[in-house]
């Protein structure tokens, strides 16, 4: 995988930490929910730098499509398991598309 996959991977995962981070920081209130803010904050920071990392050697139209893709599946999987947020079978549907392009276009 080198380097470059790795800084991406690292992107994927800290993108959708920051944003299930940022929406549990709204189920609480005064200081929880401004330090669980500043959380998710941080963590995108972080995934701001590992993708411009990975972007030294990867081409801008493959690893935006990776770190969408990837996000996409990341916070579905955690927003069903830690919100009981789940999908319906037409946003599944959708989904399925979604990625089948993606893949059309990377491969």
């Amino acid at each position: 995988m080198g380097m470059p996959g790795l800084f991406l991977c690292a992107a994927i995962g800290l993108n959708s930490a920051s944003s299930v981070v940022i929406k549990y920081s709204g189920s609480l209130r005064g200081l929880g929910a401004g330090l669980l803010m500043g959380l998710g904050l941080g963590l995108g920071a972080l995934n701001v730098l590992c993708y411009s990392r990975a972007l030294e050697s990867l081409k801008l139209s493959e690893a935006y499509l990776a770190l969408s893709a990837g996000s996409l599946l990341v916070i579905t999987l955690a927003s069903a398991v830690l919100f009981r947020e789940l999908p319906s079978l037409r946003q599944l549907g959708g989904m399925a598309l979604v990625l089948g392009g993606i893949g059309l276009v990377v491969t």
